[in-house]
């Protein structure tokens, strides 16, 4: 499949984290033990995961793309599914025209689990397309429309990288508000490419509506019209539109970089998770300066209102990140912590892919206590952490392979915030879902696994 799309939604996080770091030196490696454990939270809390813990939780077909899985418990036998996926015309593209479709789709299910708990870490069996791109109508922010690098790319787009989280409606009923990212690009013309963000809702993650304008430019909810979508990019208090602070060019013809193809836009920027907490939403995500694209930082936005538009605060910095770099926040489960989920390295020689997590000491964003005070790598730039959770995957039963752990998200409960299985004792922090990607990046048919960690106190 061409990277252009792909890459550009997510998975250019790991590669390019391949890229900066093979070259560091990290020391020589040690055994992995049977579970991985350390202290968070400021040092009163350990976390250990188990390398039984974990597993396979989705194995797509060969022509299918399934990752960014989160799994949201609504009780405790029925939970929902979002994922990013590939594009909803792919295969009857590839069949008419012998090339692959390019381009993002979100699809969704429910797992029953009555019954049968062990299903809630299971794929459910019946995934269905809800919000996908379009290759006619330019005037969306989910045009797709690019050719090879002979051709002028003016839409790279689709519904990428859902966030979900809830509201209540005035008469008490809960809504489903998912936050996802489609890709501009100077109004159609080709050039500086930039993710932004979109936004839907549901009741049952079967019927979806976008948000919208109207003729006088007021926001509209609108059910999702497949080809004839327009969503509208989401804006801040100040109207200003929540798109990436960095436009991205097409790679000129000649590039060398196998992971960035001549023609390939790599779009960063707004990779993250929206959550509530004590009626306040808070979004927190990554992007590059703008001022200076080789600085990156964690940002959070906050708003009491996800239900109209122009509610977003201005944007903050939190703290700085390596390029690239996917973190995700949310509450932790049973505490009055955050919780922080990012991309990382357990090593650089050998190289080991991982994901990273830590505790704050309270609910803080800000100061020592905070999100701010925490150290999430060795150095700003490395990517290694003491803080791995040392995941296997596939490295369970293909020893010696290299695997890249890229696009995770986690099980949340109905406001975005950390949950486990019903039924899991109340020592186990949650349950990680990531993409299993193949050093060769051939993304269609890799699997999504998981795994759950425990956290107690010191």
């Amino acid at each position: 499949m061409t990277l252009d799309s792909l890459m550009r939604a997510g998975i250019v996080a790991a590669v390019a984290l391949v890229s900066l770091l093979m070259t560091v030196s990290a020391g020589a490696a040690q055994p992995d033990p049977p579970q991985t454990c350390f202290r968070t939270g400021g040092g009163d809390l350990t976390v250990c995961h188990a390398d039984s813990a974990e597993g396979i939780y989705g194995q797509p077909s060969p022509l299918q793309i399934e990752y960014n899985t989160q799994i949201m418990k609504l009780d405790d036998h029925r939970y929902a599914v979002v994922l990013h996926s590939e594009a909803e015309d792919f295969q009857r593209y590839l069949a008419q025209t012998g090339q692959p479709r390019p381009g993002d789709s979100i699809k969704t299910g429910i797992q029953e689990t009555k019954g049968d708990p062990s299903a809630a870490l299971r794929l459910p069996s019946k995934l269905a397309f809800r919000i996908w791109g379009t290759l006619t109508n330019r005037q969306s922010p989910l045009f797709y429309a690019y050719q090879g690098p002979a051709f002028p790319a003016t839409g790279l787009s689709g519904g990428a990288n859902p966030m979900v989280t809830s509201g209540l409606s005035q008469a008490g009923e809960r809504i489903f508000y998912v936050f996802f990212l489609g890709v501009t690009s100077d109004k159609g013309r080709g050039k500086a490419f930039r993710n932004v963000l979109l936004e839907a809702r549901t009741k049952d993650f079967i019927a979806f509506d976008v948000l919208q304008r109207d003729a006088g430019h007021h926001s509209v909810w609108v059910p999702f019209a497949g080809e004839q979508a327009q969503p509208a990019i989401v804006t801040d208090e100040a109207g200003h539109p929540l798109q990436s602070n960095q436009a991205a060019e097409p790679e000129p013809a000649g590039s060398n970089n196998p992971t960035r193809p001549p023609g390939a836009v790599i779009t960063a920027g707004l990779f993250g998770s929206v959550v509530r907490v004590h009626g306040l939403y808070y979004y927190f995500y990554t992007d590059q300066d703008p001022d200076d694209r080789t600085r990156n930082h964690l940002y959070l936005r906050t708003t009491k209102d996800i239900g109209s538009d122009g509610q977003w605060s201005a944007p903050s910095i939190v703290t700085d990140v390596p390029p690239e770099v996917i973190v995700r926040v949310a509450k932790a489960r049973g505490m009055d912590r955050w919780a922080v989920i990012y991309s990382c390295l357990k090593s650089a020689h050998p190289f080991r892919s991982d994901l990273c997590l830590q505790y704050t000491r309270d609910l803080s964003v800000s100061g020592p206590r905070g999100i701010a005070g925490l150290t999430l790598f060795q150095t700003p730039y490395n990517g290694v952490s003491g803080f791995a959770l040392g995941l296997l995957g596939r490295e369970a039963t293909a020893a010696g392979q290299v695997q890249l752990r890229a696009q995770h998200f986690y099980m949340t409960d109905p406001d975005g915030n950390l949950a486990a299985p019903a039924g899991a004792p109340p020592s186990v922090g949650g349950v990680l879902t990531w993409l299993e990607l193949p050093i060769d990046l051939h993304i269609l048919g890799a699997p999504t696994f998981w795994a759950d960690w425990t956290v107690a106190p010191r």
